[in-house]
């Protein structure tokens, strides 16, 4: 069988059998692909390292009936700091389930994948001010990029661009104060956490690891975007309860 060649991020790790290691890598070549690694759990096995949650490596492979098969690999990155911290563990699982959950075997994007690089080297780093920041920029575009960018100036029901008062947990889009009694998803949201997260869907990347957020809670942000993002993708993302419960 031919071989083939792609670079990509280990996004879910499973043991299988006594020695061996199901993985799905997100590619930069081919999307979404899971790979069977013979022998990965064997401590002296060129496979170990790298099929560990988070390692970006260069894989080798050939095409088998259910999965690809590992013939080589070279680690890029490994990350290994998410692994060692419980807070940056629980951000980073939930940004790799997302990506995992939002996109089908052999469906991807780069921009996705660069993302969720950049993002997951922040944290790994520690070079952001602000990690829950991070994960609200995640968030956020990754619905930009998925096609299901949320308004967050116009009110989704009469269209005003004053006073939003919150968001509708079907698409993330504004709800202004005059509607969100009539809007039956939607959800309160203060003036700063609005304006927090139209600023912050529009920056680039390296504007949010300087942003700071000052407002009643983060994580709050984070569950009303996971809602949003469960619904648009029609998935579950099981870890955001592990990032929840993390802080």
């Amino acid at each position: 069988m031919a071989l083939e060649k792609s670079t990509g991020l280990v996004i879910r790790s499973m043991n299988y059998g006594e020695n061996d290691k199901i993985i799905t890598i997100f590619t930069r070549e081919q999307g979404k692909i899971t790979a069977m690694a013979k022998g990965a759990r064997n401590t002296k096995s060129i496979f170990l390292g790298a099929t560990q949650l988070f390692s970006y490596c260069d894989f080798v492979y050939y095409t088998g009936r259910s999965f690809a098969y590992l013939n080589q690999v070279e680690l890029k990155e490994s990350f290994h700091k998410l692994r060692n911290d419980l807070d940056k563990l629980a951000k980073a699982a939930y940004m790799t389930e997302a990506v995992y959950q939002a996109f089908e075997d052999y469906q991807g994007d780069e921009q996705v994948l660069r993302l969720l690089l950049n993002l997951l080297y922040f944290i790994n780093e520690g070079s952001a001010e602000d990690d829950g920041v991070v994960l609200l920029a995640f968030q956020l575009k990754l619905l930009t990029y998925l096609g299901f960018a949320p308004d967050l100036v116009h009110c989704i029901r009469c269209g005003s661009d004053q006073h939003q008062a919150g968001i509708s947990r079907l698409d993330g889009s504004a709800v202004c104060s005059e509607c969100m009694s009539l809007v039956k998803e939607g959800v309160s949201l203060t003036t700063y956490d609005m304006d927090f997260l139209s600023r912050l869907q529009v920056l680039g990347l390296s504007a949010v690891r300087r942003e700071i957020y000052d407002g009643p809670s983060w994580i709050r942000l984070a569950k009303e975007l996971n809602q949003v993002l469960e619904s648009q993708i029609g998935r579950k993302i099981h870890s955001f309860a592990f990032l929840q419960n993390s802080v």
